[in-house]
This record gives structure tokens, C-alpha cells and sequence, in this order.
């Protein structure tokens, strides 16, 4: 896929980079079986804020806004509408592995993390669905404000308590139900066809796993001929004395 360019979406210097999804076991056996990504409907994430906008770029808002289909809507209806029409898909971008991301995304010393690169998951995604993917921009949402017309910015913007997670976004949206207030709400989760499992160049298990928890995925990954090269997640490596 051809990386679509868009001011909401700043691309990394090195699109070589990699990057890493931390998954559950059950999370990831869904990926290889259905060939799918999954991506989260935005209000639905943990995070309140996302989605939303900062101090300053709330005080630059109409009190009401004008939808396409004629119905007259809050400033506050408008943005949920917003939140409600995207769908996002996470990574994190880095050439090394996040211990916290182990232990956010992979609790009880359990699941994987599968590494490729921002190019290879940029185009593994599939051609029939417009879709975005850039990195995360960190804003200080008391003090810092961004482009309100625009309404992929608010889904690319996070507080900066979330900085840690150097976050690469893939977004879908549904902007029919953006313009039409008679359309139904959209699903909390889509799952669209990738390629991307032939991409994949490692799966790393969680460094706090106990060798027989990574024998049962070496023994599934055989009976399941999946060839990725699997390894203990480097964080587990040996003291140098």
C-alpha cells in the first residue's frame, strides 16, 4: 500500500524502523487465523481523552456545528460523533523492545510481541479500504493546542502521559456515519484483511514467561507451520559480569 500523505499523519525519518504489537496468546492466534487486524472503535478505548481536544483548541469551537445532512449538533455531540467514527489500530515504534509494554499489554508473564517494520506494516494493509497510518503526536493538553478542522487531528493526538508508548496509528473511518445522523452507530471493532503475518521477521515471548510456557508456543508453532523465528523477548537476556 502506498502510504497515503496527510498533515494528521507525520511518517517516521527512517520508515525502516521497527515496529512492535504486544498481544496476548488468544489475541494472536485470532491474528493468524483470521488474516485480520483488528481495529477499536476510538470511543471505546481506555484512555477518556481520546479523541477529544485540547483546553485551548476547545475555546476556538462554535457552540454548534452544521452536519451535512442538516441536523444541527453540539460542539460536544460533534466530537463524540467524531470519536464514534474512527476505528484505530496500535504499534509502537522502536528498534528496541518496551518492558513497559510487557507489562501493560502482556500480564501474568504471558504472551507475544510481533516486530516488523513501519514499511512492511504500511504496506500489508489492504488496498479496498482507505486508511491512514502515521505516528502519534504528544501534547500537554492544558497548554497546547492543534488544527480543529480537521477531524483526523483530535484521534492523532494524545496527552503526554502517553508519550512512553511512541505510538504508530492506523486509522479507518467511517465518514458516512461522520455526515449522516440518521446512519446507525458503528461497530465497536472492525477487523479488515491484511497480509501482514508474511511480513512479520520475529515473535518475541514475554521475558518474564517460565520455559515451559515457551516450549507450548514452540510446540504450537510447529503444529500450526508457522515459521516466523520465535525467540525469548532480549529483556530476558543474561547478567554480565
Amino acid at each position: 500500500m502506498l502510504i497515503p500523505e496527510h498533515t494528521s499523519f507525520p511518517q517516521p525519518e527512517n520508515h525502516n524502523t521497527r515496529v512492535w504489537r504486544y498481544l496476548s496468546l488468544s489475541k494472536f492466534l485470532d491474528f493468524y487465523l483470521s488474516n485480520c487486524l483488528y481495529f477499536s472503535r476510538v470511543d471505546l478505548l481506555d484512555d477518556k481523552h481520546e479523541g477529544t481536544y485540547t483546553q485551548i483548541t476547545t475555546g476556538f469551537a462554535f457552540d454548534t456545528i452544521k452536519l451535512p445532512s442538516g441536523l444541527l449538533v453540539t460542539r460536544e455531540e460533534y466530537a463524540t460523533r467524531i470519536r464514534q467514527s474512527m476505528h484505530v489500530n496500535c504499534w509502537r515504534l522502536d528498534n528496541h523492545e518496551s518492558e513497559a509494554m510487557w507489562k501493560i499489554y502482556c500480564q501474568h508473564n504471558s504472551g507475544l510481541a510481533i516486530q516488523t517494520t513501519y514499511k512492511k506494516l504500511a504496506e500489508s494493509l489492504p488496498h479496498e479500504h482507505k486508511l491512514f497510518i502515521g505516528l502519534i503526536t504528544y501534547l500537554d493538553y492544558e497548554t497546547d493546542s492543534f488544527n480543529r478542522g480537521n477531524n483526523f487531528n483530535p484521534i492523532m493526538h494524545k496527552r503526554l502521559a502517553f508519550e512512553h508508548e511512541k505510538e504508530v496509528r492506523i486509522v479507518h473511518s467511517t465518514l458516512n456515519y461522520m455526515n449522516d445522523h440518521t446512519l446507525p452507530l458503528p461497530e465497536p471493532g472492525i477487523k479488515l484483511q491484511t497480509t501482514l503475518f508474511e511480513q512479520i521477521e520475529h515473535i518475541y515471548v514475554n521475558p518474564y514467561a517460565d520455559e515451559w510456557y515457551f516450549q507450548t508456543i514452540s510446540q504450537l508453532f510447529d503444529r500450526l507451520n508457522i515459521e516466523i523465528p520465535l525467540k525469548w523477548s532480549e529483556i530476558k537476556s543474561s547478567i554480565y559480569y
